[in-house]
């Protein structure tokens, strides 16, 4: 009597089923079709490799939903103004005083537009859907102790707001919506002070604010 042979496919299934699980589905499931024509061992094996395949399938699936929803869980602004923006309080550490900069806020307001909006408005700039600008009023002055070194110049990227989320809204001076560049920025000398505006375009969203100047901190909401 023939000894009856297992199938390959069956074989090759289960194989896969542990190495590359397509490869391993596919081949469990030509093996089946294959038995069931030629009557040759190896449906516990196709099984096997196809319900193994079959569950490293379901666990991929897994793994990238849980990732994608982790990325979509850092990204998503969930939070929303509920209160008018408001100065609560000035946070400047001693040893930012001795190094030189201090800022001082003055006041901070909302605006839907920023610049000049004249016969023309070609520096006027909307704040885009879902966001606002926020303008602040500083003052900056030189506590430091020398001149004529780079610590000595102030730049548009030394102004920041935070937010809770981990956001960073650098002001960029180059930008005609950020007041035509009304903060005076260059080398601030020892002992002076110097008084402009920046402004930022944030989400409504965004809470939890921080006006960051070279590390001092001012809360905002």
């Amino acid at each position: 009597m023939k000894e009856t042979k297992t199938n390959i496919y069956a074989i090759l299934s289960l194989i896969f089923s542990f190495v590359f699980f397509p490869l391993g589905l596919a081949f469990g499931v030509i093996g089946l079709y294959q038995i069931k024509r030629t009557h040759e061992h190896g449906k516990g094996l196709a099984a096997a490799g196809i319900i193994l395949s079959s569950l490293a399938f379901i666990g991929m699936v897994l793994i990238y939903s849980a990732v994608l929803f982790a990325v979509g869980t850092v990204f998503e602004e969930t939070a929303k103004i509920t209160a008018p923006l408001e100065y609560v309080e000035e946070n400047l550490p001693t040893s930012q005083a001795e190094i030189g900069m201090l800022a001082t806020v003055n006041s901070i307001t909302k605006q839907n537009v920023v610049g000049d909006c004249g016969e023309y408005g070609f520096s006027c700039v909307k704040a885009g859907n879902g966001k606002i600008f926020l303008v602040i009023d500083v003052t900056v002055e030189n506590k430091g102790v020398e001149s004529g070194y780079l610590g000595n110049y102030i730049f548009g990227g030394d102004f920041k707001i935070k937010d809770e989320d981990g956001y960073v809204y650098v002001h960029d001076p180059n930008d005609p919506g950020n007041l035509e560049q009304a903060f005076p920025y260059g080398e601030i000398q020892i002992g002076d002070k110097i008084r402009g505006k920046v402004a930022f375009e944030i989400p409504t969203s965004a809470t939890g604010l921080k006006f960051d100047f070279r590390g001092s901190i001012v809360y905002i909401n």
